[in-house]
């Protein structure tokens, strides 16, 4: 369904489309006086174009919904529904040849032909542009669908004005409306896209369409509690290399932004550089590692997507620095991380049946093999920091099927240790750590991060009981746990066989990464990836037998037709 030009009694009005000079102002009266489109108002002062949400009888809230099915669309979140074209319309040529298909919501050209419609058109194609919202993160795009330049003023980095075309392989150039005013010049008429939810009663109701609608589950959590569907007044409003910052997770450092050409979710951490001196060249290690797995999810590691600092440069001066600079010219480094749909404490692990959790443990262990078999460690694993990544395509429904095909990674920590020591996850702290005082120099490390990875693993069965530290007592309690997760899953026994060993008192007695990974508590990964491989090589081997036979086609003087030649 099409965007309503008619606004309707319970559409939600959010947005303008107004004339913003001298030339797009009388383009407007004209095409009011020569049309009279239902969607274009003039209050005296302005004039304009008004962009509605259409709320439909059939609309129904499916936020609560846990059926697994999907709707029929992913790039528009749903439907054309919530996508607005820009321009010219059907030319008088194709109306002549009854070739005229629906006309954009907002039309830039009076109709019919005369001189000043033929002036229009020479910077101002029949479909020009669109307006849309993203079905990840529910912030207002804007992307070109023809050839010839828009500029969209202060929307590139740095507040440069960003030109708008077709990309090198003729796909649409797209940005995010990130500002209260969003000025968008096409040839000589400059334009003004506002947002029209000052009233109370509007924004919400604009959100609360906007949550129905957006396609995406991040952190368990609501989208508006999120993202910004409506930009913030300035100074609120902040963008970071390529990023628009939007809010903070709740009881996490990481804040969510959006990409500024894709729309994409994405997840800022920060550092600051006083933090950094002591431990610059191992930081610089694991972010250069992140990098590197960027495109490499399967590793187990969470990539990172960019990084940069203060002054505005990826990579940042870090990088750069002598081992002992001071670092006193940048006080900050910034990076980019995929926006992950869970993390170990939230996830719904009873929806997951146990022999599919141990998929997820397993891909964690391969990240912590990745990390070790640099010679790095993590020195603070948490079940916040095992995340699981949802699909990008569609969103992340809650039963075994789908949460078993997500990827899980390791999130990497600049710090060794947490702060908050006696935080409800600090039964993660091994208890040697305890025993010396908090200190982890003269400790392996590597054993420290068997413990911790260990034992962020029980949150996939059972909630360990908050803020306890590590202690002999404790110890003998936790070895009790292990054998209650044995009677209840007692199938997994060679696993709970191994979380005994790498929750060992002794850091002597756990298994190195090497060690837990050959482990036969792995043996239903095994045959799950085996089946995997099997389904892939028979689909392989269908759609080679399927390409067996080849139709040609075969010209001769007396007949056409086409003929199959086995090979």
């Amino acid at each position: 369904m099409e965007a309503n030009a008619n606004i309707l009694p319970n559409d939600i009005l959010f947005a303008t489309f107004s004339a913003a000079n001298d030339a797009a102002i009388l383009l407007f009266e004209l095409i009011q006086a020569k049309a009279s489109p239902p969607n274009l108002v003039s209050d005296g002062n302005s004039i304009g174009f008004e962009l509605s949400l259409p709320v439909t009888s059939d609309h129904h809230d499916s936020s609560g919904s846990d059926t697994g099915s999907e709707t029929s669309s992913d790039t528009g979140l749903g439907s054309d529904r919530l996508e607005w074209k820009i321009g010219a319309g059907a030319s008088p040529a194709m109306v002549d040849k009854g070739l005229v298909q629906n006309n954009p919501q907002i039309v830039l050209c009076p109709p019919g032909t005369s001189p000043a419609s033929q002036a229009v058109r020479k910077y101002i194609k029949d479909f020009h542009a669109s307006i849309y919202v993203h079905a990840k993160s529910g912030v207002l795009m804007l992307k070109a669908i023809c050839d010839r330049p828009m500029i969209y003023e202060q929307g590139d980095m740095h507040d440069n004005d960003l030109e708008l075309g077709l990309g090198k392989w003729g796909d649409g150039i797209s940005c995010v409306l990130r500002r209260e005013k969003n000025y968008i010049n096409i040839g000589p008429y400059r334009f003004l896209l506002k947002y029209a939810t000052q009233s109370r009663k509007t924004y919400h109701s604009f959100t609360a369409h906007i949550n129905d609608c957006v396609k995406s589950a991040y952190h368990g959590l609501v989208p508006s509690s999120l993202f910004n569907f409506i930009p913030m007044a300035s100074p609120y409003n902040k963008t970071r290399w390529n990023v628009w910052l939007h809010q903070q997770i709740p009881t996490t450092d990481v804040t969510t932004g959006v990409n500024i050409y894709t729309g994409q979710p994405v997840a800022i951490k920060m550092l600051r550089n006083r933090d950094l001196i002591h431990a610059r060249q191992r930081i610089v290690n694991l972010l250069q590692m992140a990098l590197h797995n960027q495109n490499k999810q399967d590793s187990g590691i969470l990539g990172i997507i960019d990084v940069w600092c203060d002054h505005q440069t990826s990579p940042p001066c870090l990088f750069d620095a002598p081992g002992n600079h001071p670092l006193t010219e940048c006080r900050c480094i910034y990076y980019s991380m995929p926006l992950a749909s869970y993390n170990f404490l939230n996830l719904p692990w009873s929806k997951l049946a146990a022999d599919m959790r141990l998929l997820y443990l397993h891909q964690t262990l391969l990240g912590l093999a990745e990390l070790h078999g640099q010679g790095l460690v993590h020195g603070n694993i948490r079940p916040g920091s095992l995340l699981i990544l949802g699909d990008t395509t569609r969103k992340l429904r809650l039963n075994t099927k789908t949460l078993a095909t997500q990827k899980v990674v390791l999130s990497l920590s600049m710090s060794q240790i947490d702060k908050k020591m006696f935080h409800r996850t600090s039964i993660c702290v091994a208890p040697e750590v305890w025993q010396n005082g908090g200190a982890t120099a003269e400790l392996d490390r590597t054993k420290l991060d068997i413990w911790a990875l260990a034992s962020s693993w029980l949150y996939a069965f059972a909630t360990p009981k908050h803020g306890n530290i590590v202690t002999s007592d404790t110890h003998r309690r936790l070895q009790g746990h292990l054998g209650k997760i044995s009677e209840v899953y007692h199938h997994l026994a060679p696993f709970t066989a191994l979380l005994r060993k790498m929750l060992a008192w002794d850091p002597q007695d756990r298994p190195t990464v090497t060690e837990a990974l050959a482990s036969d508590a792995w043996q239903l990964v095994w045959t799950e990836k085996q089946k995997d491989e099997d389904k892939k090589k028979q689909k392989r081997k269908a759609k080679m037998q399927s390409d067996g036979a080849k139709r040609v086609r075969v010209l001769s003087p007396q007949e056409q037709d086409y003929r199959v030649f086995e090979p």
